[in-house]
């Protein structure tokens, strides 16, 4: 009988096919005889050896009565015997050290083993059937890869909706890399045998429907492509087939809602010729959103949105328009066919965000991007304080004076602070006076941009610029919930840990794997911010280390290849980035006497940094102007969790912070989004991505 050895670390390792735990991990609840294997059954590679790296998978075999180990005789045979596949009796032995690190023991347990010879064809199945002496039986499936591939099957669309009058759908194309193929229908409901499969042959399909004459609902079926076969390997994809009721439908498409005629999007009926839409619309260049009546396929006339208000008709194709789309967001489209006419209007989640009249205040300028394009950044901070009406304090805070100025003893982690006059501004109801600008003009925050707790930013939610407590939960919502951003991804939050960045490859291709697997790399969350735009993400300032790198400074340069989430995680201090941000304000209005370390082509880069520093609860305003003691510095929290330890506790998200008036723009995932923790804010415009 063969012996296999496994190495296991520490004692306990060896309960793993000794114990009682049932194989959900929970005590069996019952007399039952019951067969367990050690360890898992791997997939075989297509050279015969297996997952894990062995020549052949050699298991544990243990029988149970109930959560005792029984001495029950058992057998393995092939359910199928194959002349690649073979099974024969083993012996799994393991090897352990004990916890003192001193004594080392075997333990023996019989299995078998399982071996697979090479195979240059299709992914094959091997089943070995255990019998135990009582008659009870375990099925293992094993998996062995192929040389060749598997097969594949893509579609462009997920569903189709065919009109209630019935007859011959669009062409369904798709692609395979099988030269077998069949189609099925599952229908849902009821109503059956309303369908006929319409064969083109390989690579194209079409569905005849029966008329319906329903007013109140429509019908459903799958419609299920299924590629290659038994013998060789197997695929399958289907496709949602909606037969409408008997009703008039609009489908709404164009470059500036991102949806080809094909995945047009149905739009609901709210009364007789009045239709809406809520989603996403964006300036895309060629501004058209076009509207088919009952039906994604070509037909004509098709209806088009006139910037006038009205809804144009055209007899072909509709490729430009007078469109303009003065912002990027999410809007609810309301087309009326009765008058052919149509109005939007904004999806806003923030009433108390920053309204358009104060756009003209924030200069903006269009920063590169690696995959060709451009970001559109404000160039100075944000500094609205939410207008008159705000209440007893203002969105955010101004910028005090000193060191530490400002502070609160912290009486409990979760507790909310009480607030006293002799800590907070005057704007805020206290007695500290705001720095103002050495040009006598104005506050400095109210040219170079206020501090914002990151509930300020996100909910609008009015606090001074200063926590209610230590230890709060993140604003947008905890890990786990869905949500919905203001391009109109849907994605869920997240933790995203320096250990998950540092995981991706530092590479373009690493950054889109990155963004695919987590999404809230580049939420778009408008919160107080004008709308179109956005508190800047992740990708954000990563596409903006970039842009630094582009402008190919002499004294400062900056390595392109330190743009990617691998550098910004492992590293975390990017050379010389901060040198092309500073402003010239910077210097002119800090009285520290030194200069920082800021690039000679600062001032055409023109990103103009501040040193606003930031707020705490414990320790006041820090880093400001004119703080002589820790030099002026720059923080920006972005709206990134880090980690979170439950309802209640310490949550951390990731930020940017310059320091010390150097040249190194670092990142960080220890921002508490409790301890008051008020930073600089800068918006983004909106932008569409994949």
């Amino acid at each position: 009988m063969k012996r296999f050895i496994r190495y296991i670390a520490l004692i306990t390792g060896v309960t793993a096919f000794l114990s009682g735990c049932y194989d959900d991990h929970t005590d069996y609840p019952s007399d039952e005889t019951r067969i367990t294997i050690y360890p898992e059954v791997p997939t075989f590679n297509s050279d015969g050896t297996t997952s894990t790296g062995e020549d052949s998978y050699v298991c544990a075999v243990t029988v149970f009565k109930g959560v005792e180990v029984t001495n029950m005789s058992w057998k393995a045979e092939p359910v199928t015997a194959r002349d690649w596949a073979s099974v024969s009796d083993a012996s799994f032995v393991m090897q352990y050290t004990d916890n003192s690190g001193k004594k080392t023991y075997d333990v023996s347990q019989p299995g078998f083993e399982v071996s697979m010879q090479a195979n240059s064809e299709y992914k094959r199945k091997f089943e070995v059937l255990v019998t135990a002496e009582d008659g009870t039986t375990k099925t293992l499936t094993f998996i062995q890869l192929g040389q060749k591939a598997d097969a594949e099957v893509s579609v462009a669309i997920s569903e189709l909706d065919i009109p209630a009058d019935g007859g011959v759908s669009d062409v369904i194309e798709y692609v395979t890399n099988m030269g077998e193929y069949s189609y099925s229908i599952a229908y849902e409901g009821e109503e059956t045998g309303w369908l006929e499969i319409v064969d083109m042959g390989l690579g194209q399909v079409a569905l005849k429907a029966k008329p319906w004459s329903n007013t109140d609902h429509g019908r459903s079926a799958v419609l299920k492509i299924i590629v290659g076969s038994e013998t060789t390997s197997l695929a399958s994809v289907d496709i949602k087939v909606n037969q409408l009721k008997n009703d008039v439908f609009y489908y709404l498409f164009g470059p500036s809602v991102d949806r080809d005629r094909l995945n047009a999007m149905q739009m609901t009926k709210e009364s007789e010729g009045i239709y809406s839409f809520k989603g996403f619309i964006f300036d895309a260049g060629t501004n058209v959103v076009c509207l088919n009546k009952d039906t994604r396929s070509e037909a004509y006339p098709v209806f088009y949105l006139k910037n006038d208000g009205t809804i144009g008709s055209s007899d072909k194709a509709v490729t430009t328009s007078d469109l303009v789309v003065p912002a990027n967001g999410i809007y609810t489209l309301l087309a009326d066919f009765n008058t052919m006419t149509w109005k939007i209007d904004r999806v806003v989640k923030v009433s108390s965000c920053m309204p358009d009249s104060e756009l003209p205040n924030y200069p903006v300028k269009d920063y590169p991007t690696e995959d060709g394009g451009f970001k559109t950044w404000m160039t100075v901070s944000l500094h609205w304080d939410g207008g008159p009406n705000t209440g007893t304090y203002k969105i955010g805070t101004g910028l005090a004076p000193g060191h530490g100025m400002g502070a609160y003893p912290i009486v409990s982690t979760t507790s909310a602070i009480v607030r006293s006059p002799e800590n907070e501004t005057v704007e805020n109801g206290g007695s500290i006076v705001e720095l103002l600008c050495k040009d006598g003009n104005g506050t400095m925050a109210s040219r170079f941009g206020r501090l914002y707790t990151q509930t300020e930013m996100i909910t609008g939610a009015a606090r001074g610029g200063l926590e209610i407590a230590q230890w709060i939960n993140f604003p947008q919502g905890e890990p786990g919930e869905e949500y919905v951003d203001d391009v109109g991804k849907e994605m869920t939050l997240e933790c995203v840990p320096v250990s998950k960045l540092v995981s991706y490859e530092a590479s373009h291709a690493g950054d889109l794997e990155a963004e695919e697997e987590h999404p809230t790399l580049k939420i778009q969350i408008q919160g107080i911010c004008p709308f179109g735009w956005h508190i800047a993400n992740m990708q954000d300032w990563k596409d903006l280390i970039y842009a630094t790198s582009v402008a190919k400074a002499s004294d400062y340069p900056v390595d392109a290849a330190n743009a990617c989430y691998n550098k910004i995680a492992s590293v975390l201090k990017i050379p010389n980035a901060a040198a092309l941000l500073y402003g010239t304000d910077w210097e002119a209005n800090t009285t520290l006497g030194t200069k920082p370390a800021m690039s000679t082509a600062a001032a055409d880069f023109g990103w103009n940094m501040f040193p606003t520093g930031w707020r705490l609860i414990s320790s006041g305003w820090a880093y400001g102007p004119d703080d002589n003691t820790s030099k002026p510095g720059f923080m920006a929290s972005i709206p990134l969790m880090a980690d979170s330890n439950g309802d209640g506790a310490r949550h951390r998200s990731w930020r940017v912070v310059v320091t010390g008036q150097g040249a190194i723009l670092q990142f960080a995932a220890t921002h508490v989004v409790g301890e008051g923790s008020a930073t600089a804010l800068r918006c983004v415009k909106n932008y569409y991505s994949k």
